[in-house]
């Protein structure tokens, strides 16, 4: 009987394990430092996303469009919470550039960097005025579904939505203010429909009316054919 070779020695193979671990951590830390010194997005790759430029205008909701976009390419692109101000002040042009230079010249000499928040803020209280804001609300509070498709109703909720404060501060607010601006049909036909989120209440909407509608073409098309054979 062969008797099968003696298992190797513990030693030199732990040794070897070791080594193998130790230049791996050691490839690891090497890349960490090459992260921390390129990984930084600089403002060329920012603008590889196309981010439109900003002048001021005559329609102020358009600054509140712009800020939005901005603020999610920024994030989208993983640019440093100290790059944001300057990437996005770098898009600001004519009148818009004006008011940012003199933002920056009515600070305080050794004032501090302003954060990406207080830029937000200072924009928008410079470009869309507080009446504009009141007005905007009032819109949103007053809007029904009408003559509108619920997608059309939902779109356009969801674009005012956000000068509804404190009216659509959750979910569930957001969800009764779309409710009653339904068709009345509509909202009865969801009341006892309790949907999760927003956008699920929205497809149960959209589901109720194209079946109505389905319905509705069906006993169209029975009185239609239905018609001759009664004559």
């Amino acid at each position: 009987m062969v008797r099968p070779p003696p298992p190797p020695e513990l030693g030199p193979t732990l040794l070897h394990m070791t080594q193998l671990l130790g230049q791996m951590q050691q490839t690891q830390h090497s890349f960490d430092q090459a992260r921390q010194g390129y990984g930084r997005v600089m403002i060329r790759d920012f603008l590889q996303l196309n981010p439109r430029s900003f002048d001021s205008t005559p329609e102020p909701l358009d600054a509140d469009d712009w800020v939005r976009d901005v603020n999610r390419m920024l994030n989208t692109a993983g640019v440093a919470p100290e790059d944001k101000v300057r990437f996005a002040t770098h898009l600001l042009t004519g009148g818009s550039a004006a008011w940012w230079e003199n933002f920056l010249e009515m600070r305080p000499a050794n004032a501090p960097d302003v954060t990406w928040e207080e830029f937000r803020e200072a924009f928008r209280s410079h470009h869309i005025p507080e009446g504009l804001m009141d007005r905007m609300k009032e819109k949103f509070l007053s809007l029904v579904q009408g003559n509108k498709d619920v997608m059309a109703y939902s779109i356009e909720f969801s674009k005012l939505a956000r000068y509804g404060g404190e009216e659509v501060s959750t979910d569930a607010l957001k969800q009764k203010r779309f409710r009653n601006g339904l068709k009345p049909a509509l909202k009865y036909a969801l009341t006892h429909v309790a949907a999760a989120t927003f956008d699920k209440l929205v497809n149960a909407a959209v589901k109720e009316e194209t079946g109505r509608l389905v319905f509705e073409e069906s006993r169209k098309h029975t009185r239609e054919v239905g018609a001759p054979s009664a004559s």
